[in-house]
This record gives C-alpha cells, structure tokens and sequence, in this order.
C-alpha cells in the first residue's frame, strides 16, 4: 500500500490528489495514522483520520490531508453525500482496503456497497486491497476488475503462501467438551483437568493452560488473550502462584531480570462491575510482576499499562494476560499467542469474536526480528473446532453478505442517482461482490427462493432481485416510480442517516406527535 501511494506521486507531481484507505476498526485507523503520518508527512503528505470519533472540528483537516483513513461505516456516510463531497470524491485516485476478508462479516456489507458505490462514481480509482485470509481471492479480482474500461476482466492478484512469511507459525486449535456457561468454560480452562477433543494433537486427552504453556512455549514470550478483564487478572493471578509454588528447575518461564515499578492498579471497581469483589492492591499486582506475569485491559492505569509493555518488551515480563483491545494499536509481538476461549464481550454481551479479530490476535505470534518460528493457539468448545481449524488454515470461502440488507444499500444508491431504473439497479448489483459468489455458490444466498425459483438466467434474476426490493420500498413510502426512480423525502432522510428499512417502517407507521410509550412498543425487536 505504500508503495501504491509512492507510485501515485510520480503520476501526479504537480496536481492535487487523495488516497483513502479504509480499514474495519478505529484502532487499526490510528494505529496507521500515526506510522504514516511520521512516514509521509517528510514527503509534505499530511494524513487525517476520519472515523466515529472525528468530531466537527477536525473535519477541516480531511480537506487539506492526502490520505484520508477511515472505516468503511464512516466513508460510507460520508459518500451518501456524495452531492456535499463533489470535490473532494473527484480528487480520490486511489483507494486501499486493509483486511478485505471482513466482507463476510455482518459489517462486510457496508465495505462492499462503498467499494461498488467508488467503482461507479469514480472513474479513475484504483484499487488495491489486502488480505491474509482469502483463499478465493480471484473472486476479489473479479469484483474489482482490471480497470473501469474493462470491468470484465479480472484485477490483478498475488498470492503469498507460507513459505513467504518471515517467521514460520505453527497453528493449533484444541477442543474441549464443556457443556457449562462461557464463564465456567474459561475457569476450567485455566484451573482443572478436563476431557478434550484435540484437532491436531492426538497425543493428549487432559489438558489446561499450563500444559500448553509447557509444550508450545519453549520458555519465550507469551500472551494470553482472555474474554473478560477479571479473567485477565484471574488468569495472570493463576499463573503466578503456579510460577512460585514450583521449584527453579522446573518452572515453565524464566524469573524476570529485574522488578518493573507499577503504581496503584486502579481497577476502579466503584465503577466497574466487571471488577466487583476485586481489592485494588499494589502487592496483588506486584505479586504477578515477580513472577514475570502481567495482566493488561483498557481499565488499567495509563502508566502502569505502558510499564508492563516496556516490561514485556525488556524481557522482565514473559506472560501478558489481555483482553482483546491488546491486539490492535499496541505492537507487542511475541513467541506464543493463546487465546483462551473464543467469545468476548460486545455491545450485546458475550459473543463469538469476528474472524478479524481472531486474526489479530493470531497475528501477535512471530518477531521478525528475534524469532524464526512462532506458535498460535485457540482454545475453544469441540463443536468449533472445525470452524477454526479452516479459518487458520485459509481454507474458509469468503462469501457477501450484502444480501442481509441488500435493500437498505439500494435505496442508498437511488438517492446518490446511481440507480434509477430496472436496468441501473440491475447495473449495480452486477458490479457488486454478492453477484460474482451468486454466480459461483447460489444456494448459499438462497435468492431464488421466494418466487425467483423459475428464473432462467443471470439477468432475469437480477431483474427479479432488483424488482422485488423496489417494490418494497415503493410500498412504504421511500422512493417514488413515476419517470425516473427517485427518493421520496423519507428515503432521503434513511439514506443520508443510516436508518434500516425495518426502523424506517416503524417510524411511518407512527401516528402524529406520537407518545413516547408508543414509540417504544413498536421498537423492540427491530432496531
């Protein structure tokens, strides 16, 4: 991606030009913010990040910036507005998409209608996107294209194998037969023997943390990724009694060199549910430190986080205990990764981690710089195991999932005027991700069923796709079909804020100057 950016100044010297690339979280956007904004600010291009905590203020300096870094959701905002931005898409001429494979993701579907939305909009975009877990990656070429003069040739692709990468990784995935709460799956995991169903190694049929630490090891750097911040701490604790209840001889990670200064953790539990019953303590965090084991969680003092990453750093902490937030933004890599458990807390509670996610934990193993081999671990149910056994292995397809609210991107593009009949709609839908893996795999989107059972070719059920989701919004008050397909001032209002069908029809089917009580009971299940 560099390189594409360092190629695109000696065709444009002397004329001004923009780079956006675009990555799924904002801590991937600032992490890369501050390396390129110390790379290419000497060669006078000012970078800016445009993301949801980009407040008003800061909008100004995504007008005098070269490259813009963004998330999918926020470019996609912004582009919505296409008729506010004219000048400023106009000036886009390269485009990057870090870590494409979150296509499949439930936020997959924003990525590709903005990708589709700058191939139709933006004549003279390239395109370059990167991934590390796409093994159908000429279906990426083939949605992308080689040029917009010939769309239906495929884009260029390389593909780098294993033996390309630095630091060779080995990859285990361990499954265990725990048929209790998530809670007490993580306890035992580091705590108790247990049954278990092994993917790879058959050689042992009782196993717990220590015993991965002791086979995978080889008495390096470690970090163990936990779901909840008290697990991390529970974890971290474990293992330092462990450490100091064994003999010298025998224990599994070297003593630190010397002692790191941390101040008071302040776990704040007055505030924090997840730390109740948990005594702040400075010895109870010193306690880990001696034993050369850390915790690490957004929760944690500033200045103490920082000490346990220089820490690990100089070798005087071997184990890091974390949540997941370790995995993005801060670079400690390291020999072992284990990631205990394979769900973590979200805005809905606990649930199973996005690939993406699990990839950047993975991809913590391996130090170029000290290491020739590294080693990544997953701990997880047994009925997972197959799952994850082919995510590490790439072997996963990547499939669209903009067929979940394909409409709601539909009428998006009504309102831009990019669609505005049958034959456009049927235009842009060709030109999008979800029709290259329709072609291939149909069964999976199941778009047939439902009356387009009988259609006889690609184009007929386009048509059929096209026209059933038109109606829809026809139906309900968001666009209108007399003369050129339009939005109505409704559809306007869902597209430009990002509003879903389904809120949408709530909110018509409201009477005026409704109560809120009214609005409540409809809203439950939808929004």
């Amino acid at each position: 991606m560099e390189l594409a950016i360092c190629r695109l100044m000696t065709f444009y010297t002397h004329q001004q030009f923009k780079v956006v690339y675009q990555a799924p979280t904002k801590s991937l956007c600032a992490e890369r913010y501050r390396e390129w904004q110390a790379k290419f600010g000497t060669l006078d291009l000012q970078c800016a990040e445009l993301t949801g905590d980009t407040d008003y203020n800061q909008l100004r300096s995504i007008q005098n910036a070269a490259i813009i870094i963004t998330t999918p959701e926020k470019w996609d905002s912004v582009t919505r507005k296409w008729k506010d931005h004219a000048k400023l898409m106009q000036l886009v001429k390269l485009f990057l998409i870090d870590e494409v494979h979150v296509l499949k993701d439930s936020r997959g579907a924003t990525l590709e209608a903005v990708v589709s939305r700058m191939k139709s909009v933006g004549s003279s975009v390239r395109f370059v996107a990167l991934s590390a877990t796409v093994p159908n990656s000429e279906d990426i070429a083939t949605w992308l294209g080689k040029s917009t003069a010939a769309q239906h040739l495929p884009a260029h692709r390389e593909v780098f194998g294993e033996e390309y990468r630095p630091v060779k990784l080995q990859k285990f995935v361990y499954g265990y037969d725990i048929r209790q709460n998530d809670f007490v799956f993580d306890s035992t995991l580091t705590s108790k023997y247990v049954s278990s169903a092994v993917s790879e190694l058959h050689w042992l049929t009782r196993i717990r943390l220590p015993e991965i630490i002791a086979k995978h090891s080889n008495r390096k750097p470690i970090m163990i990724f936990c779901f909840t911040r008290k697990s991390a701490i529970k974890t971290s604790k474990t293992l330092a009694e462990l450490w100091t209840a064994t003999n010298a001889a025998d224990r599994l990670w070297p003593a630190p060199k010397r002692h790191i200064q941390v101040m008071e953790p302040e776990l704040r539990r007055e505030s924090n549910p997840a730390f109740a019953g948990i005594v702040p303590s400075n010895k109870f965090f010193s306690e880990t430190t001696s034993a050369s084991v850390a915790f690490h969680h957004a929760g944690l003092d500033l200045a103490d986080r920082r000490a346990v990453e220089e820490g690990f750093l100089d070798g005087n902490i071997n184990i890091i205990c974390s949540t997941s937030t370790l995995a993005v933004g801060v670079n400690l890599p390291c020999y072992l990764v284990i990631i205990k458990g394979t769900v973590g807390w979200a805005e809905n509670g606990l649930q199973e981690y996005a690939d993406l996610e699990m990839m950047q934990m993975l991809g913590r193993a391996g130090r170029p710089q000290f290491e020739s081999s590294a080693c990544a671990v997953i701990l997880t149910r047994d009925k997972k195991v197959q799952r994850y056994r082919s995510m590490v292995s790439g072997n996963e397809l990547l499939e669209s999932s903009l067929h979940l609210n394909l409409v709601d991107h539909l009428n998006a593009e009504i309102g831009l005027g990019t669609v505005f009949d049958i034959p456009s709609a049927k235009r842009w839908l060709g030109s999008t991700f979800l029709f290259v893996r329709l072609r291939r795999n149909p069964d999976h989107y199941k778009l047939k069923e439902n009356g387009n059972a009988r259609c006889r070719d690609e184009s007929e059920l386009l048509e059929q796709i096209c026209d059933k989701d038109l109606r829809l919004l026809e139906s309900i008050d968001l666009i209108s079909s007399e003369g050129k397909l339009k939005c109505t001032e409704f559809g306007d209002a869902m597209a430009r804020y990002c509003v879903k069908v389904e809120t949408m029809k709530i909110i018509l089917s409201l009477p005026p100057k409704a109560k809120i009580s009214e609005i409540v009971s409809g809203v439950p299940n939808t929004i």
